[in-house]
């Protein structure tokens, strides 16, 4: 009877091994594709952050300089007193706060997190130079963010095309 004893043990242990294993891989694979996810989303939000950069560098480019028309409209209410590169910048700031927002965690942005990302992004009635400063700041940072998506992507096109399961760190490995 011990060795009956013995051999029923061993099978329990395999049995609870088995178990521990494919929890962690089920773990895993949720890791994994929640960071898939969310790479997929943050390539969809990069399309648009970067068109309302590129827009505004345009309207940045061939706007009118002059902060009164600018100041005068926000302060009246009234946007059709700002020239059309002047209400182009306001709409692609608009897109980009939105697409910015998205990419927030932990709940509702407040106030406070909404003027910090506008006052980043280029302003109407701002010189020239500051706006087109502000722009690169925030083309290089989407920039970025588009590599490390792209990475995370390709990584793991290269794991499932090895037949190998996607790791759950995959955005950490991506960073290497």
């Amino acid at each position: 009877t011990g060795n009956k004893d013995l051999a029923s043990s061993l099978g329990t242990i395999y049995q609870t091994q088995q178990k521990q294993a494919a929890k962690r891989e089920e773990r895993e694979h949720q890791a994994s594709q929640k960071t898939l996810d969310g790479a997929l989303k943050a390539k969809e939000d990069l399309i648009g952050q970067q068109a309302s950069i590129d827009t505004a560098v345009q309207a940045v480019n061939i706007g009118d300089e002059g902060k009164f028309k600018a100041i005068l409209a926000d302060a009246i209410g009234i946007p059709a007193l700002k020239d059309a590169p002047w209400a182009t910048l306001d709409a692609a700031s608009k897109t980009h706060l939105l697409t910015a927002i998205g990419n927030l965690s932990g709940g509702k942005p407040n106030q406070f997190l909404e003027r910090q990302i506008s006052q980043a992004f280029a302003l109407p009635g701002g010189s020239k130079e500051a706006n087109l400063a502000k722009l690169e700041v925030l083309k290089s940072l989407a920039d970025m963010k588009q590599a490390q998506v792209d990475e995370v992507l390709r990584l793991a096109d290269e794991y499932e095309s090895q037949g190998k399961p996607v790791p759950g760190n995959i955005g950490r490995v991506a960073l290497k």
